[in-house]
């Protein structure tokens, strides 16, 4: 009889964990729908009903609707979304060295992937750089963005450097929405942050101590960043606080210096032009 009683117990408190699991969700934005596997009612939760004892557990489309909300919060460009570094294609770079460069970053970035819990321990993000624009850059970081949210359930922000510096500034204006603390805090604590195009434009004093904050503040908790630039590290118009921290707390990679970013357009509108000839 006891047995039973703590049976019941342990199984009243699994029910009521998978409540309040579903209750989280729904505080944090994550709308609660139809199930689309038919499983539970649409909140998440599975009732099991077995010898007159009921168990709950968390339906599979709980954690659909959680990567769901992930890729809506990492607020990555949607012609981006769907790339992978597999994809990532080395034979669109015409000359050798560039080819050559671009298969070394490809093997890189898996190479990242495939030891990222070891990585993530450290802290230890990545820096792409060449000083030619369509070079790949930012479609491999997003790629890795990409990879580490689907293998290893992370959250990810993707944000060009200019649109933070201009998003914190505007938070001084006394109308603001938000405020640099509330900006600061969002960026500091993702645990993955791309930060794309690091280094463009003349460096004020202000853009130095943003900038410092962050990445000393990230590379103090162990918060992955993952960097495009057009410049070497040593090149950036920072100060050398916070060139020494990305030294410090992210791995070179160098990308190509040639842009292919005109023949992946091409080729769209050629693929494109064939698919109309077909419907005439």
């Amino acid at each position: 009889m006891a047995k039973m009683k703590t049976q019941q117990h342990r199984q009243s408190l699994k029910k009521e964990d998978a409540q309040q699991k579903s209750l989280r969700l729904e505080r944090a934005g994550i709308p609660i729908s139809k199930c689309p596997y038919g499983v539970c009612d649409g909140n998440g939760v599975i009732l099991n009903s077995a010898n007159e004892n009921e168990s709950a557990s968390i339906c599979k489309c709980v954690q659909d609707r959680v990567n769901k909300a992930r890729y809506i919060n990492a607020n990555i460009p949607e012609r981006f979304k769907m790339f992978t570094v597999n994809s990532f294609d080395c034979s669109l770079y015409d000359k050798k060295n560039d080819a050559i460069l671009a298969c070394n970053a490809k093997e890189a970035a898996i190479a990242y992937l495939t030891h990222f819990e070891e990585n993530a321990e450290r802290g230890e993000g990545l820096y792409l750089h060449s000083h030619t624009k369509g070079s790949g850059k930012t479609r491999l970081a997003i790629s890795i963005g990409n990879a580490i949210m689907a293998s290893y359930g992370k959250d990810v922000k993707f944000v060009r450097c200019l649109d933070l510096l201009s998003k914190v500034k505007e938070s001084y204006r006394e109308d603001s929405e938000y405020s640099e603390c509330q900006i600061l805090e969002e960026i500091c604590n993702i645990p993955v942050l791309i930060l794309d195009e690091i280094g463009v434009g003349n460096a004020s004093d202000s853009d130095n101590k943003i900038l410092t904050r962050i990445i000393e503040n990230r590379g103090t908790n162990k918060k992955i960043t993952i960097l495009t630039s057009n410049c070497d590290i040593d090149e950036l118009p920072y100060d050398e606080r916070v060139i020494s921290k990305l030294k410090e707390q992210a791995r070179r990679i160098k990308m190509p210096e040639e842009s292919v970013r005109d023949k992946v357009a091409e080729q769209r509108d050629r693929d494109f032009g064939k698919q109309v000839s077909l419907l005439e």
